[in-house]
């Protein structure tokens, strides 16, 4: 089994110690931290990859989903955390997401799914306890996920997804299968979180409201009424990517996604008025939970000088504290991370990441950006950066126009035949770099993954002189066959933030890197997951072939079991040591860009 990399840590019922996962010996592990003491035990070796989104379900047994090998398809399991035992919940094959238990209704779970390259969601109830086994309560008239159960078990809040920019919020009747739309009442609004209050009179959720303005709305869960707000001003373009709420339903934290790294604000459930200010170093991170008696808030956070920790924040006066040690600090007089604001040609102005070595002279420069498009690269940990600094090579990860976090617009930017408007950012990118005392403009290496992945291409197929080596991991190079074998809500996105293969064909063709492989003739290292359902490998194996048949430097790694990414920690290493060899030994060699 290879399991989704999320690392939110839970409570355990008496509240006195946190489970969390880890990689820090080499090998995914579930961990109880005692929070008295700092003892920990393992209650999980061993595991392939990190353990997902991991929920109590009663006494000592936690309930996650897994797929298998990377292809997406999620089983429920549970685990024992007293034996480390873990036994398979479900039978059928589906995509899964992470289970939800309600509050009064032990035993009982609920959750999203899509059967494969199905058009619709359905939410799944299983039950553990009494009458055992697996059923279907909605099915949803498009893509979507649940959020959300209310305490009694009776309604869940869904959010259909129609593009990254446009959701709907949904109330599902889940003992009858019956739904209606609560948000928006018209036009298109940005949801990415949505939880009921405890009393289920409540569905508080994150969005944008159509417009530039970042908020957090409770409204009244039957008619839709607004009954408070919250509008973010730091910057007020961020997006809300999480909610969590106290368990005595008091407080709501929410993170947000504000630009290049997070903030954390906890609220008043009932005014959604700051309750007090959360202080957090300077990184980005995910919420876990309440402790049971709400005076603490627990979440995994990661900031330049330290992997991701476990944290806690005293919900009464704000602080925060490091409770576990995972992963000792490196030596970090070697390297400064600072983040530059740089304008387009068209006088657009994007943020990028920069850590570089402090040692004087001109270096060479790694230039990583982020998937998505809609994604991005965030201030925090990066083992990437680490080792590049390492080998005295500057590390830029950028946030390019279509970046998300960054308000409506800006995301927008990008869409359909504005694609090209982004080619020049990196072309600004690429000029400012020059410029820059530190950097050795003729050793520019460019490297991504996912969307990321597929810039890399779009750059040496169309600017063959401008990089000393590529890394490309999972990306696209031939929108037409990717648009007809990726899997159905990546597609969906897509047709918008890309483009229809029937009504945009011209366009999807000349955004296609495979139309100019020939010009190729950087050196490319390739990373592929062998059953990657979101970016085929064929993706990867057509522009192997292609420059393979023309002579062109290209080493290939791919990974039998491993999907859209690289989960397991020997793929990671295999992938990290690789890569980088590739990229030393063509920053010795070889001519320089131009």
């Amino acid at each position: 089994m290879t399991l989704r990399p999320v690392h939110a840590p839970t409570y355990t019922v008496d509240g006195e110690s946190l489970y969390y996962t880890s990689s820090r010996d080499g090998t995914h592990r579930l961990y109880a931290h005692r929070l008295d003491d700092g003892g920990e035990r393992i209650v999980a070796p061993d595991w392939p990859g990190p353990i997902p989104g991991a929920i109590l379900a009663g006494g000592d047994r936690l309930l996650f989903v897994a797929d298998s090998g990377g292809d997406d398809l999620t089983h429920v399991y549970t685990l024992d955390a007293r034996t480390g035992k873990v036994e398979k919940a479900t039978s059928q094959v589906l995509t899964r997401d992470s289970p939800i238990m309600p509050s009064a209704v032990p035993g009982t779970f609920y959750y999203s799914a899509r059967q494969p390259d199905a058009s619709q969601a359905i939410v799944m109830r299983l039950r553990l306890d009494a009458s055992p086994g697996e059923s279907e309560v909605y099915r949803d008239s498009g893509f979507g996920f649940l959020s959300d159960v209310s305490s009694d078990g009776r309604r869940g809040v869904f959010l259909r997804f129609l593009n990254y920019q446009s959701n709907r919020v949904v109330v599902v009747d889940l003992e009858h299968g019956r739904a209606h739309d609560l948000y928006p009442v018209q036009g298109d609004a940005t949801v990415r979180a949505a939880v009921f209050s405890r009393d289920g009179t409540r569905v508080y959720l994150t969005t944008d409201g159509g417009t530039e303005q970042a908020s957090v709305l409770a409204l009244d869960s039957a008619s839709g009424r607004v009954l408070a707000r919250f509008d973010e001003t730091q910057p007020r373009t961020a997006t809300g990517e999480q909610l969590v709420l106290s368990r005595d339903g008091e407080r709501l934290a929410v993170l947000f996604n504000a630009c290049d790294h997070h903030i954390v604000r906890l609220l008043d459930a009932g005014t959604l008025k700051p309750a007090v200010e959360v202080a957090l170093p300077l990184g980005s991170g995910e919420l876990g939970e309440f402790a049971p008696d709400g005076r603490h808030l627990a979440l995994a956070w990661r900031t330049p000088e330290h992997p991701t920790a476990i944290y806690q924040v005293d919900t009464g006066s704000g602080r925060s504290q490091r409770v576990n040690g995972d992963g000792a600090t490196q030596d970090d007089a070697g390297s400064e991370t600072s983040i530059e604001t740089l304008g387009s040609e068209d006088g657009l102005r994007f943020p990028v990441i920069v850590t570089r070595p402090t040692t004087p002279g001109r270096h060479p420069v790694i230039v990583d950006f982020h998937g998505g498009p809609a994604g991005s690269a965030t201030i925090g940990w990066s083992p990437s950066a680490r080792l590049a600094t390492l080998y005295g090579i500057a590390y830029v990860q950028p946030n390019i126009r279509g970046s998300g976090g960054f308000g409506r617009e800006f995301e927008a930017s990008d869409d359909g035949h504005k694609r090209r408007e982004s080619f020049r950012d990196i072309d600004a990118l690429v000029s400012w770099l020059r410029q820059q005392p530190w950097v050795d403009p003729q050793r520019l290496v460019i490297k991504g993954s996912s969307y990321g992945g597929y810039l890399v291409a779009q750059q040496i197929a169309e600017h063959p002189g401008r990089w000393r080596a590529a890394v490309k991991q999972f990306g696209i190079v031939d929108f037409i066959s990717f648009m007809q074998t990726t899997t159905g809500l990546v597609r969906q996105n897509y047709l918008r933030e890309i483009g229809d293969p029937e009504r945009d064909r011209e366009l999807l063709e000349d955004l296609s890197p495979i139309t100019r492989v020939d010009r190729i003739v950087t050196p490319l290292f390739i990373y592929a997951g062998a059953n990657d359902p979101r970016v085929p490998r064929a993706q990867s194996d057509l522009l192997a072939a292609s420059l393979r048949e023309r002579g062109v430097q290209v080493e290939y790694m791919l990974a039998e079991n491993e999907g859209h990414g690289a989960s397991a920690p020997a793929t990671q290493r295999e992938l990290a040591v690789r890569s980088m060899r590739f990229v030393l030994r063509n920053l010795t060699t070889g001519e320089p860009g131009l």
